[in-house]
């Protein structure tokens, strides 16, 4: 029985050279093999002529690999030579050293990639790895290719370097020279007559590197693609550089698809799937999977379990399926849905569109210009860099807008949309959202429901939209529009316009020179620090001044002006105001069919009344004396002065007509 000693005599002691690095040493491989139909490119330089194989060499060459085949885990598949197999075969004068040999095989010559500042072993091997060279003179001049006869025997044994045997008498270790023979190995240059097959030491070293014949793969090619077939144990596949179709089946498999369009079907189990270079397709399956698309244009497709996607370089489509999915996006524009259960989606660079799908899902979109959509549940979505649109569908979400211009819609359910960096746009959609404006001029809607809309830095633009909404502009030169509903509306910071809409609105106007509008319904407007504007609009309003010079109009209904500190001018309109200047030399207009009246603290020589639109003159009023107070009656107007008689409110010179 052969030892491990023994066994590195063939395949040295690190045994490096072999086809099955993707599964790991012991592990069953497909290996493609093909014949020549062309002198290779990459070929012997000093073989002068080539030639075909005939068909008898071809079919023995076919015998001389199921002979490897049927001790180890390979499986061999034939391909057509414009598909250049793993294993090339080839026939021609040889004019070099060893011109006498009847043949000479590369070893599967392994390749390696730059990575990270080192030389890193890579899945894949160079062209000429594996190749079998044929000496034409040896083979056209009587050599038998037959089993039993020496030309086989050298099939085999090159064969036997192409998959990964070096000569036992050579390198490092070598075996002792009582047992260099073909009695044990077919790798001897001793090889008396009667054995043309691997001997036990071969066997013993391709079991070593592969495994047993009982763990191989099916396989086959058609249609021009590689077949590769799994069991229901743990398979371990390694693809080729063609366009790879590998079924894991049951088990907890590992499937590399290696160069090539491929296609990796996982299976039952929990899976690992690497598409390497191409444009692959991957379907999961059920278990908790994980996938990796590498370069090309790859698709995934989850299933049930718990999987991970990792697509790479190129634009890519992910899709989780049913389970709690993690997906990552990498560069390149990227399809990425969740499906159903609580995903976790990162788009990485690139224009991505992202789909959360159902449950609670969190989208981190990264860089570049991406489009989201949260559908049902609870999402949380980041947008990160790039000009961004986020849609949002059933659930309480939360929505961050990150860098760039960014547009986020809010749907049902009450949601959060902070819009941060850029121009943003924010529509909250149905529900009680909040959404929060950031730092420069942003456009927020609050839509149905009542809402909560804060401006932020940047001169902003507010809709309350429906419902009874809360609106702060924060600082910049804002504008808010309070729309239908009871709406309250604070300017805070900047020099602030506050267009009210239906309904019984309270607004402030805050620090700096704002302008308040009311409409329909009995508003409450405060015009606080600042020379301010108010307008009451439609409706019994209240409007108090501040404590700069504030105007105040009180428009239709009745009204109630309180103009506070500072200079003010009040106009209550139509209808019957009640007007009270607060302290500052303030001045109170009036026209005709104004109604009925009154100033509350009119101080006379530092108040004035104006008379306008109709009054023009002392003659076209007349005054009554009331106690304390003054009546004034004009055309459709009566205005009663609290607390100053008659006389000493004409000749004050407070009356201006």
């Amino acid at each position: 029985m052969a030892t491990q000693a023994d066994i590195f005599t063939l395949t040295g002691y690190e045994a490096e050279d072999r086809w099955n690095h993707a599964g790991g040493l012991g592990s069953p491989v497909v290996i493609t093999y093909s014949f020549g139909a062309t002198e290779a490119d990459y070929g012997y330089d000093d073989m002068l002529t080539y030639e075909a194989l005939t068909a008898e060499e071809k079919a023995n060459i076919r015998l001389a690999l199921e002979a490897w085949a049927e001790v180890c885990g390979i499986t061999f598949v034939e391909v057509p030579d414009a598909q250049i197999g793993d294993l090339r075969f080839h026939k021609g004068d040889f004019d070099f050293a060893y011109s006498d040999a009847a043949g000479f095989a590369y070893f599967p010559s392994l390749q390696y990639e730059w990575e990270n500042g080192d030389w890193v072993l890579s899945n894949g091997h160079a062209d000429v790895g594996g190749d079998v060279f044929l000496n034409a003179d040896y083979f056209n001049n009587g050599t038998e290719p037959f089993p039993g006869y020496h030309g086989y025997e050298v099939f085999v044994h090159e064969i036997g370097h192409a998959i990964g045997l070096k000569h036992p008498f050579e390198g490092d270790p070598t075996i002792d020279p009582s047992q260099d023979n073909g009695d044990n190995t077919i790798m001897s240059y001793v090889r008396p007559t009667g054995h043309y097959g691997p001997g036990p030491l071969d066997v013993a070293a391709v079991n070593y590197l592969y495994g047993s014949a009982s763990g191989s793969f099916e396989a086959y090619w058609a249609e021009g693609k590689l077949f590769q077939m799994g069991n229901d144990g743990r398979n371990v596949f390694g693809g080729t550089h063609l366009s790879d179709h590998i079924f894991g089946n049951g088990g907890d498999d590992t499937l590399y698809g290696g160069e090539g369009h491929d296609t990796l079907l996982g299976g039952s189990g929990n899976d690992i799937l690497d598409g390497a270079e191409g444009d692959d397709r991957m379907e999961l399956g059920a278990g908790n999977d994980i996938a990796t698309g590498g370069a090309g244009r790859d698709s995934i497709n989850g299933a049930g379990g718990n999987d991970r996607l990792d697509l790479g370089n190129g634009e890519d489509k992910g899709f989780g399926g049913d389970g709690d999915d993690k997906i990552f996006g990498g560069s390149g524009n990227d399809l990425l849905a969740g499906g159903n259960g609580t995903d976790y989606i990162e788009g990485g660079s690139g224009d991505d569109f992202v789909r959360g799908g159902a449950d609670n899902d969190l989208l981190d979109l990264g860089e570049g210009w991406d489009t989201a959509f949260g559908d049902a549940g609870d999402d949380i979505v980041n947008c990160g860099g790039g000009d961004d649109i986020a849609k949002l569908g059933g659930g309480n979400d939360t929505v961050s807008g990150g860098m760039g211009q960014d547009e986020i819609y809010g749907s049902e359910g009450d949601d959060l949309i902070y819009l941060d960096s850029g121009n943003d746009f924010g529509h909250g959609g149905n529900g009680d959202d909040k959404i929060f404006g950031g730092d420069h001029e942003d456009l927020l809607q609050g839509g149905n429901g009542h809402d909560t809309l804060y401006g932020g830095a940047g001169h902003d633009r507010v809709h309350g939209a429906n419902g009874d909404d809360l609106i702060k502009l924060g600082s910049g030169q804002d504008t808010a529009f309070g729309d239908a509903g009871r709406d309250e509306v604070h300017g805070e910071l900047g020099r602030d316009t506050i267009k009210l809409g239906a309904g019984d609105d309270e607004a402030y106007g805050g620090a700096d020179n704002d302008e308040i509008y009311g409409s329909d319904g009995n508003d409450l407007l405060h015009l606080d620090d600042g020379d301010d504007k108010a307008f009451g609009g439609s409706g019994n309003d209240t409007l108090f001044g501040g404590n700069h010079d504030d105007t105040l109009v009180g428009g239709n209904g009745a009204d109630r002006l309180e103009g506070g500190s500072g200079d003010d001018r009040l106009e209550g309109g139509h209808s019957d105001d009640i007007l009270f200047g607060g302290a500052g030399a303030d001045r109170f207009l009036f026209a005709a069919g104004d109604g009925n009246d009154m100033i509350g603290d009119f101080v006379a020589g530092e108040d004035l009344i104006l008379f306008t639109g109709g009054i023009d003159s002392v003659q076209e009023v007349s005054f009554f004396q009331e106690g304390e107070d003054t009546l004034i009656i004009g055309d459709g107007l009566s205005l009663l002065v609290a607390g100053v008689d008659a006389d000493t409110l004409i000749d004050s010179g407070s009356l201006l007509f």
